[in-house]
């Protein structure tokens, strides 16, 4: 008589055990490199809704407002642009890692940065004039520093006005050029 072996024996029970452990726990950290990818993109994803929050306020004041001088109060630990309109101050600084925006000597606003974003405190700022049609294009570029790439605010505003630069070059800011 001829004996029948259709069932597992022990060890290609144990070999479907393990292969079905590394293939689970290759499943699982695939499931959380996906989770923190997920977690970055949406972090990613608010610090520049932030950001353009941050610089649209800039931007409404320099399109609602006369500006009447720009000028750098930077000291060692912080950059510090000073806007002069004609009815109020404004003020954009940088306080470790954030920048502040104030009106009138009260804050108005904050855009904080993640700890692997890091502000460069020599800013470059750009001016021009077209005298022959009273307009001026300004633009104030800060680079921010992160570990995977460059990043920059950039305030950018034009207008059929005029503007004085007081004590600004091309650079802004405690810069060692």
């Amino acid at each position: 008589m001829k004996m029948n072996n259709k069932g597992f024996t022990l060890i290609e029970m144990l070999a479907t055990i393990i292969l079905i452990g590394i293939v689970s726990s290759l499943l699982f950290s695939l499931i959380n490199i996906v989770k923190k990818e997920e977690v970055n993109s949406q972090s990613n994803y608010q610090y520049e809704l932030n950001k353009l929050k941050f610089i649209r306020e800039i931007q409404n004041d320099l399109r609602e407002n006369e500006l009447l001088s720009i000028s750098d109060e930077s000291t060692n630990e912080e950059l510090i642009i000073k806007f002069n309109f004609n009815d109020m101050t404004t003020y954009l600084k940088t306080h470790l890692d954030t920048f502040e925006y104030y009106k009138n000597d009260q804050l108005s606003n904050t855009l904080a940065f993640s700890k692997d974003i890091h502000i460069d405190k020599c800013a470059s700022f750009t001016y021009k004039e077209n005298i022959e049609n009273n307009n001026y294009y300004l633009m104030i570029l800060i680079p921010l520093l992160r570990q995977e790439y460059f990043d920059n605010l950039e305030i950018t505003y034009s207008n059929n006005s005029n503007i004085t630069r007081n004590n600004i070059n091309n650079n802004i800011g405690v810069c060692t050029n």
